[in-house]
């Protein structure tokens, strides 16, 4: 299709003096660019299907597997179709598909569990290949529980449960089905951010397939600068095949979840900014919060076994609707499957997000309303934009001082 459209452009230009403006040329170069990247990645996946052989799978557009695997991303907005699908089951075919990759100079994509919402990071189009690492999923726990191996393929449920009953568990998702690999590499905020930190901070060793297909490991003594950078870098210094990291001692922990009525807003607000204040002095709290207009739903989790603590005694006066998860005492792994029985298999919607240092509720109002009055202003201008293929305008918001 692309070379059909550069050569049209060609033909009908020939002798249109008009065709000499810049957009002509700039759009057969990118027509014949695109041509040359879908056939670079039609030679990488011809070689890896023989190449990878007869563990690893490559998946094409014609095989029944393709479709779900395209749509595996939580964004539908990432849901593209590669030229093909590469799953590697081992470390050493990660490096032939990066030789190969060199090869032929093909674009490329990594996917762990593909829970990024920005197209292009986990997802790739018909001019590239999607290497999918979610087979790279071994747990491996030490002897002493102090440590685990684990693949960068695994859903955090899957580490949870490996690990339930032993004493301790890792620092990982809040969400049952991010991947590991993704949420590591991005610097990682679990349920006990609080008390622990950064998920990325707990990772001893990395084992890493760099651009040329050589593998090296990074830790505190060896490749310290690679060490650092993949503690929130991505995948930009290379595919991580394996992670080594330490546990933490929790077990028996306490959690709920409250769905609310609209009404209670500003009453969820006032509680909010109180809360923020008590768990200064409880680093064993932790919370979560989604405000919308049909309801608003809170999750309480303590990482002890007490219930009802009182860092959360703001909350527990205001009228609910229903519980989103029962009051239970139970472990990090039956947490995330409690959260996975209700959230289910849901792919994304649009979403607006803003991190608000709250200080007085009415100001935390007026934040909300400018943000939103603002955004919805933007997306309803800018989708017109799209439709009559003019560039979208910058979001910028005009948030106000509020009135103290």
């Amino acid at each position: 299709m692309a070379a059909a459209i550069a050569d049209l452009v060609h033909r009908n230009c020939a002798e249109d003096l008009a065709c000499r403006h810049p957009f002509f040329s700039d759009l057969e170069k990118q027509t014949k660019l695109v041509s040359n990247n879908v056939q670079h990645a039609s030679r990488a996946c011809v070689m890896a299907s023989f190449l990878l052989e007869p563990d690893g799978i490559v998946v094409g557009s014609m095989d029944l597997e393709y479709e779900r695997l395209t749509q595996i991303n939580w964004s539908k907005d990432c849901w593209l179709e590669p030229r093909c699908i590469v799953q590697p089951k081992s470390t050493a075919q990660v490096q032939r598909i990066m030789k190969i990759i060199n090869r032929t100079t093909a674009r490329f994509a990594i996917r762990s569990g593909g829970h990024n919402p920005n197209c292009g990071w986990a997802s790739i189009g018909n001019e590239g290949v999607l290497i999918d690492l979610s087979l790279l999923s071994h747990v491996e726990i030490s002897e002493d529980s102090l440590t685990v191996n684990i693949g960068p393929g695994n859903r955090w449920i899957d580490v949870y449960k490996k690990l339930d009953g032993s004493g301790r568990t890792v620092l990982g998702g809040r969400t049952p089905d991010v991947g590991v690999g993704g949420l590591l590499l991005g610097g990682g905020i679990p349920s006990f951010s609080s008390q622990f930190g950064f998920a990325c901070d707990y990772v001893r060793r990395y084992e890493v397939v760099l651009s040329n297909g050589t593998v090296i490991t990074a830790d505190r003594k060896v490749n310290q600068d690679l060490w650092w950078a993949l503690k929130g870098g991505g995948s930009n210094f290379g595919i991580v095949t394996q992670f080594e990291l330490e546990t933490v001692p929790i077990d028996r922990i306490w959690y709920e979840s409250r769905i609310y009525e609209p009404r209670e807003s500003l009453r969820l607000l006032e509680a909010v900014r109180e809360y923020q204040v008590a768990a200064e002095a409880d680093e064993k709290a932790s919370f979560a919060f989604s405000l919308s207009n049909n309801h608003t739903i809170v999750a309480f989790i303590y990482s002890a076994p007490e219930a009802y603590p009182a860092v959360f005694n703001m909350f527990y006066d205001i009228p609910f609707r229903q519980n989103f998860i029962e009051p239970s005492f139970g472990t990090p792994y039956s947490l995330a499957a409690a959260f996975e029985q209700v959230l289910g298999d849901r792919p994304s919607f649009k979403e607006l997000r803003e991190v608000a240092p709250i200080v007085r509720r009415d100001a935390l109002q007026i934040q909300l309303h400018d943000y939103v009055w603002h955004s919805t202003r933007y997306f309803k201008r800018n989708t017109e934009k799209y439709r009559s293929g003019r560039e979208p305008d910058e979001f910028e918001l005009e948030a106000r001082k509020p009135a103290v």
